[in-house]
């Protein structure tokens, strides 16, 4: 794949100009860290399937081949936290570069935008504030897994709902082009 992509990329031609705000280095951290928080909540929904499967297989006493070759559902438990975890901090690291991104390029003038509006922002802030409640409650208030496996998958499933009407139906700052 990465070979591909360095022919591709040495015979490419460009048709148009790229917007200036797009070739900043701020975009690259802020477009890296919130995608690998959102592929890490994939993750975690993926676990929190299979955590979710193989405990209602074991609840009913009738668990087939490929159950046996699953991990422990504690296993299962832990890596679907882990992923929350990974991906809440890659979130909030993207999240905050954006501010942090935005802030300058208002405050030197060249954006005028009210990005606290904006539908990509709240959407993503509305996850992090989920993941959030969902880590929160997993450490303080003891949360069983098979509670954060099921909020994990609700969560996600809620996370690509969102980017598809954010993305594709309402006018957002996101969008470039």
């Amino acid at each position: 794949a990465l070979f591909f992509q360095v022919v591709s990329s040495a015979f490419v031609t460009h048709t148009s100009e790229v917007e200036e705000i797009l070739r900043s280095s701020w975009f690259g951290l802020h477009v890296t860290a919130a995608l690998l928080g959102y592929a890490a909540f994939a993750i975690a929904a993926v676990y929190g399937l299979l955590y979710l499967m193989l405990y209602r297989t074991l609840k009913g006493k009738h668990a087939g081949l490929v159950f046996q070759r699953l991990p422990h559902l504690e296993i299962l438990g832990k890596l679907n936290v882990s992923a929350m975890i990974f991906g809440w901090g890659n979130l909030t690291l993207g999240i905050v570069i954006g501010v942090v991104w935005v802030a300058g390029l208002e405050s030197s003038g060249r954006l005028e935008s009210d990005f606290l509006s904006d539908p990509q922002f709240l959407s993503a802030t509305a996850v992090w504030v989920i993941y959030s409640t969902c880590l929160a409650g997993r450490y303080t208030l003891k949360w069983p897994s098979r509670y954060l496996a099921g909020i994990s998958m609700v969560t996600f499933g809620l996370l690509l709902a969102s980017s598809f009407v954010v993305n594709l139906v309402v006018e957002s700052f996101h969008s470039f082009g």
